[in-house]
């Protein structure tokens, strides 16, 4: 029984770290290694139990995801593109921290490229049709098997923060401590479900859910426990409301232009019309973009940088394991397309990065 669990916590898990269930994602070497380094830290594959390693011994797990955040709309990418840069101006010098100090997975795709379903598949490390949840209107079945109900059930202390999505689902099962919204919620003072609870929350929505995600990390400090926290931010899912802080930033802001920019789909619908609303070409020729998708994503790299100040300044960096994902990728004019209900590459396509301390490397 033992063994069979953490087998599925082995699969579980890792499928939420390093994408194995993407479609077209690349083995490497880097991959074999890491996915080596989680086994032993989780005891997999020896026949002792996770539980009956120390709280010491046992890495926390910080996972942080965005929402609709595409593949390159990073500045580690747009230096690594170089001429090739859609984006040029654009940074995120703490989600490159994560990058560059970790392993940076640069072909991992999602199976579904939308809000719940692609939670529920970094939850369980399964399919849709298998998970229960393969559009945004299912709530997720609690009785599911996550990574979240595995580590619980081993002695650690789980939290889900911001965006859940799962229809209007209010259930977090699972986790210990949720603070949480329904749906999309709204991005300037959004209600809030903590534990149960109908909080009136006052700010910007990513802001409010880093709050909760700090005081939760302080409240662990000396519980001599370990944890595991979820992070989901709403940036930048439409409609694109950065905070007042990030309204004026990247005035310069342009895109470079792409060769499939003018192939018309052949699919339209009440979402892909082929149209570019956000898109257009200015008096010199440089394409416009909607500035206020790299604000919100800018705007969430402060909070990042925030958490990561946090572990240090709690002690909890050399012994956390950080992992950043966004659910799916975005259309900015490819294909004439914005948003990703469609299958081409770039709704697909994310970046995700693992970051540990040498520590756990």
């Amino acid at each position: 029984m033992i063994g069979s669990r953490l087998s599925d916590f082995a699969g579980h898990f890792l499928s939420c770290v390093a994408g194995l269930y993407s479609s077209r994602f690349l083995f490497s070497l880097a991959f074999m290694r890491t996915t080596a380094i989680l086994r032993i830290m989780l005891g997999i594959g020896c026949l002792t139990t996770i539980q009956s390693f120390a709280a010491e011994t046992r890495p926390n797990f910080l996972f942080l995801y965005t929402d609709d955040q595409r593949w390159d709309a990073l500045s580690v990418v747009q230096k690594e593109q170089g001429e090739r840069a859609r984006f040029p101006w654009f940074q995120t010098p703490n989600m490159d921290r994560i990058a560059n100090e970790g392993v940076r997975f640069r072909n991992a795709f999602v199976t579904l490229a939308l809000c719940a379903p692609s939670r529920a598949a970094f939850l369980t490390g399964r399919y849709n049709h298998f998970n229960g949840v393969a559009s945004n209107f299912r709530p997720f079945p609690t009785n599911n098997v996550t990574h979240a109900t595995l580590l619980r059930a081993a002695g650690y202390t789980t939290a889900y923060v911001g965006k859940w999505h799962m229809d209007s689902q209010r259930e977090r099962p699972g986790f210990d401590f949720h603070a949480s919204f329904i749906g999309h919620a709204r991005y300037v003072d959004p209600p809030f479900i903590v534990d149960g609870k109908d909080v009136a929350a006052k700010g910007w929505i990513d802001d409010i859910s880093t709050d909760y995600a700090i005081d939760f990390l302080k409240k662990q400090k000396d519980r001599g426990k370990p944890w595991s926290l979820i992070v989901g931010f709403k940036s930048p899912h439409g409609p694109f409301d950065p905070p007042a802080r990030w309204a004026d930033k990247f005035p310069e802001g342009y895109a470079k232009s792409v060769p499939n920019l003018d192939l018309t789909p052949p699919f339209p619908g009440p979402i892909n019309r082929g149209e570019l609303p956000a898109e257009a070409k200015d008096p010199n020729g440089k394409l416009k973009v909607n500035l206020n998708y790299f604000r919100c994503i800018a705007a969430v790299d402060e909070n990042v940088g925030r958490l990561l100040q946090t572990l240090d300044e709690l002690g909890f960096a050399e012994d956390t394991i950080v992992v950043y994902s966004s659910d799916n990728g975005f259309y900015l004019g490819e294909h004439r397309l914005a948003d990703k209900r469609s299958a081409y590459d770039e709704r697909a396509c994310v970046s995700r990065c693992l970051f540990a301390t040498r520590a756990w490397v």
